[in-house]
């Protein structure tokens, strides 16, 4: 099924074939007895904001209509009907559609953070790192204003490009691209300082 509002689309597939949504239950551990999907259908630079509004507030209604439970599948989140009383939809915010991950790098004895769901507006996720133990809630602050200024502006800047964030009064520099495999999917990312 198609939902259209103005030139804004998304489609709802309400019944996934069997075998699609034995994979989702066993990925995601969870036992709902069927399975829907919510995507956003084809949109242009311009209008990418919208659409993703739209194709969320369809997944909202669904998730309210049917007491079930939502899996942002690019941010990695579950959305129960209690999750959506803190947001509303009734304008853009990218702090809806975005999230920003704090993880250990073990490896390297630093703190790694991150961005999931930049891809749904067809940009690279943004990471960057900071030695353990310093406070992370700026990072977080940060990540969020350079994720809601790389979708205003609708594209992945490229390496060694720098990019201006207003709000925070940030000089935003790409450092590096690469992909990371991580265990839900590949993340491609674009390192970033200040």
């Amino acid at each position: 099924m198609m939902m259209t509002h103005g030139l804004w689309t998304s489609w709802v597939q309400w019944s996934v074939p069997s075998a699609q949504a034995d994979a989702w239950q066993h990925r995601l551990e969870w036992g709902h007895s069927s399975c829907s999907a919510v995507g956003a259908a084809s949109s242009t630079r311009s209008n990418t904001m919208d659409v993703v509004l739209h194709t969320a507030r369809v997944a909202r209604g669904l998730t309210l209509l049917t007491g079930g439970t939502a899996y942002d599948v690019a941010t990695a989140t579950y959305l129960n009907p209690s999750d959506w009383t803190d947001r509303p939809l009734t304008r853009f915010n990218a702090n809806d559609h975005v999230t920003v991950v704090q993880s250990d790098d073990s490896e390297h004895r630093r703190e790694w953070f991150y961005t999931r769901g930049l891809s749904k507006f067809g940009i690279d996720e943004v990471e960057v790192f900071q030695p353990i133990g310093l406070p992370s809630p700026p990072i977080l602050e940060k990540l969020s204003g350079i994720a809601e200024e790389l979708i205003r502006n609708g594209h992945s800047p490229t390496v060694g490009s720098s990019v201006t964030i207003q709000h925070l009064a940030l000089s935003v520099r790409i450092v590096r691209h690469r992909t990371h495999p991580s265990t839900d999917m590949p993340l491609i990312l674009r390192e970033v300082s200040w």
